[in-house]
């Protein structure tokens, strides 16, 4: 059985899902740690209990929808080191200890196996189970964050990214269009026009819309126009739907294929 402690801290949807898709053999207890020195460790493995990093999974990620895949992510990747004991359980100690091959040996035990939760998780639900809500921790840093933002603002949406981020609330979607583009490798190089201007990659925000429009979450703005988002589990199909893509147009001898 797991027992969580500082679970207020936590969305309670988490504590549900651990609880029914962890293995109960693998079952132990978890803490969600507010504070820490450790500020780069998102989590840890102490072999009889586990400690998720609330703070550190704040400070590396900026949206709802990323808070909630980095605390699946990283629950699931500490789970993973108690599911693979019994294949790490004979690597050097102090070998480890200076992140030598053993400890990179046993961290991708745990990637692999938290990587397969996730697949799983997302034939299930493609939003892999977001919940509105992510509980005391997030949800109070996150209102904190916007108060400091509308003052700056003059009580309006900041920037592209604030409003990204309502408009993926309000959808449903966890991706926008340019994201997955970037994600799935749709993008080109644009050029520099000048001479202080850097070349850089764009995503083909066209082509993942055309690719992908069956699979999106719609927004519409006051403006009446149209915008796409795109959730977890899309990404899989998208990337799928995206090689053939360019398998066909290679095969057509068309030049800009990639």
């Amino acid at each position: 059985m797991i027992t969580f402690h500082n679970d207020h801290l936590a969305p309670p949807a988490l504590c549900k899902l651990l609880y029914d898709t962890v293995p109960v053999e693998l079952h132990k207890p978890v803490t969600f740690v507010p504070h820490t020195k450790e500020y780069w460790t998102r989590g840890v493995h102490n072999g009889p209990d586990i400690d998720l990093n609330l703070q550190s999974i704040y400070y590396n990620n900026r949206t709802d929808f990323a808070y909630w895949c980095q605390l699946l992510r990283v629950a699931y990747h500490e789970f993973g080191h108690a599911a693979t004991r019994h294949m790490a359980w004979a690597a050097n100690r102090e070998s480890y200890e200076r992140h030598g091959r053993e400890y990179k040996f046993c961290e991708q035990l745990a990637i692999d196996w938290a990587n397969r939760k996730m697949l799983e998780l997302a034939e299930h639900d493609k939003r892999i189970c977001q919940p509105k809500r992510l509980g005391q921790y997030f949800d109070g840093r996150d209102a904190k964050f916007k108060s400091w933002a509308r003052s700056q603002f003059d009580g309006g949406l900041p920037n592209n990214f604030m409003l990204n981020v309502y408009r993926k609330f309000k959808s449903g979607g966890q991706f926008s269009t340019g994201e997955v583009a970037f994600k799935i490798g749709a993008t080109y190089l644009k050029e520099s026009t000048s001479r202080t201007d850097e070349a850089r990659f764009m995503p083909r925000y066209k082509l993942v819309k055309r690719l992908a429009s069956d699979l999106a979450y719609i927004y519409v703005d006051s403006a009446n126009r149209t915008h796409m988002f795109f959730a977890w589990g899309d990404l899989l199909e998208i990337k799928r739907r995206f090689e053939e893509y360019k398998i066909v147009r290679r095969g057509a001898g068309d030049p800009r294929a990639l």
